[in-house]
């Protein structure tokens, strides 16, 4: 990883490219250690509840693979159990989150 070794990685190049007070960028944040899980949470919320559900899946599936990233292994099963159970089964996140959870579940 790039970030260990203090170079730009492609997502800090890539993250200026966003348009910051859009979705997804608050995950983009995340990644880059810009901003908490509590303030991504928080981004998701729109007057859509259809749009909420599903930056909620998006938010806390990420989340829960960075938390993996980092070894932070209950943490990482709390998030990805909220994405499994909350994401729509359309969303691209919903079965990674799964077999992600099914992958950590054979590892106890």
């Amino acid at each position: 990883m790039r970030q260990k070794t203090g170079q730009p990685s492609g997502l800090d190049e890539a993250s200026g490219r966003l348009d910051q007070s859009q979705w997804p960028a608050p995950i983009v944040r995340l990644f880059l250690g810009a901003t908490t899980l509590e303030a991504v949470i928080k981004a998701a919320d729109d007057a859509n509840p259809v749009k909420v559900k599903g930056q909620l899946c998006e938010a806390h599936f990420y989340a829960g693979e960075l938390a993996l990233a980092k070894d932070a292994t209950d943490e990482a099963v709390r998030l990805l159990r909220l994405a499994a159970d909350g994401c729509p089964r359309i969303y691209f996140e919903w079965a990674p989150a799964n077999a992600e959870l099914h992958k950590l579940d054979t590892k106890h």
